[in-house]
C-alpha cells in the first residue's frame, strides 16, 4: 500500500482491516465481542429492538471484511440470541423457525440495501471479495489456487517439519514463542495445538466443552424453573456467545491469545464456571 493510500487510522478499501488493534481479526473479534455485551444487556428488550443492535454491529462487520468474523457473528447471533441451540435439544418450534428465518431475511436484504445505495467501488469489492472468500472456503480456491482444505495440509506439513527439529514440542508445546512455525496464519487451531502441546491442547479442549455444555444446560433449564435473574442470564449468553466466537475464530485466525482479547477469554470463563457452581447450588436444594 503506497503512502498516499495510507491513514493514521490504516484503514483502506480492500485491506481488509479497521487495524485498531493488532491484527484486523482482533478488531473483527472486538466488534463481535462488543456485540454479544450489547445483545447480553438488553435482554429485557424486545425482540425488534434488539435486532436494531444486530443490524449496526453487523454492519461494522461488513465495513470491515472480516469474513471469519463475520461467519462467527452470524452462527453466534442464531445459535445464542435466536436461541438457535434448540436444535441440540431436539425441542424445535414455529419460534425458533421465525426467528432464524427472520435473521436471515434481515441479513440478505440488509445486503441488497448495501449493494443498491452504497458506493459503486465498494460495492464492487464486496461483489468480488465475498464470492472469492467462499471458493477458498468451500475448496474451490484463491487466486494461487488454494482451497481451505489445502491450506490445513500445508499447516499440517509445516507441524510435522517442526516436531521432526523439536520433538519434545509435541509433549511440551512452544508456548509464545517465536521459533519452528511462524504465528499468526491462516489456520488458527494448528498453532493452539503447538503452543500448547498435544496433551494441553486436549485437556483444554475437554475443559472449554465442559463449560460450554454446562453453560448451555443453565440456559436451557432457566426456560422452566426461572432460576436465574435476566441479568445473569444475559451474562451467561455472554460468556457463551463471547467464547464460541473465539473458538470459531480457531478454525482460521487464533484471536485467543491476543492481550486485547484474552482477558475478556479468561472472564467469559470464569462467568460460566460461576454460573455452573450456582446451577449445582440450586439443584441441590430443590
Amino acid at each position: 500500500m503506497s503512502s498516499e493510500q495510507s491513514n493514521k487510522m490504516l484503514v483502506s478499501l480492500g485491506y481488509r482491516g479497521y487495524r485498531l488493534l493488532e491484527k484486523h481479526s482482533m478488531s473483527g473479534a472486538w466488534v463481535v465481542i462488543g456485540a454479544v455485551a450489547a445483545l447480553g444487556l438488553t435482554q429485557h428488550l424486545k425482540a425488534r429492538y434488539r435486532t436494531i443492535i444486530v443490524l449496526i454491529y453487523g454492519s461494522m462487520l461488513l465495513i470491515g471484511l472480516n469474513f471469519i468474523n463475520i461467519v462467527a457473528y452470524v452462527v453466534v447471533v442464531i445459535f445464542v440470541y435466536f436461541d438457535g441451540f434448540r436444535i441440540f435439544t431436539g425441542k424445535v418450534n414455529k419460534e425458533l423457525m421465525f426467528n432464524v428465518c427472520s435473521f436471515v431475511a434481515i441479513l440478505i436484504s440488509g445486503l441488497i440495501l448495501v449493494a443498491a445505495y452504497w458506493n459503486n467501488e465498494f460495492t464492487l469489492f464486496m461483489s468480488t471479495f465475498f464470492p472469492g472468500q467462499l471458493n477458498v472456503l468451500f475448496g474451490l480456491g484463491d487466486s494461487e489456487g488454494r482451497g481451505f482444505f489445502n491450506l490445513i495440509i500445508e499447516y499440517i506439513n509445516a507441524y510435522g517439519s517442526v516436531l521432526a527439529k523439536w520433538p519434545a514440542v509435541l509433549i511440551l508445546g512452544d508456548g509464545f514463542s517465536g521459533f519452528g512455525l511462524p504465528k499468526g496464519g491462516d489456520i488458527g487451531w494448528i498453532e493452539s495445538m503447538l503452543r500448547f502441546g498435544i496433551p494441553m491442547f486436549l485437556l483444554v479442549t475437554f475443559g472449554l466443552w465442559r463449560l460450554f455444555r454446562n453453560g448451555l444446560k443453565s440456559v436451557v433449564q432457566n426456560q422452566y424453573s426461572h432460576s436465574f435473574s435476566g441479568d445473569e442470564i444475559g451474562q451467561l449468553k455472554f460468556a457463551l456467545a463471547g467464547i464460541m466466537a473465539i473458538i470459531l475464530n480457531d478454525f482460521h485466525y487464533t484471536v485467543w491469545g491476543a492481550k486485547s482479547i484474552f482477558p475478556i477469554f479468561v472472564c467469559a470463563l470464569a462467568i460460566l464456571g460461576y454460573q455452573h457452581d450456582r446451577r449445582k447450588a440450586i439443584l441441590t436444594k430443590s
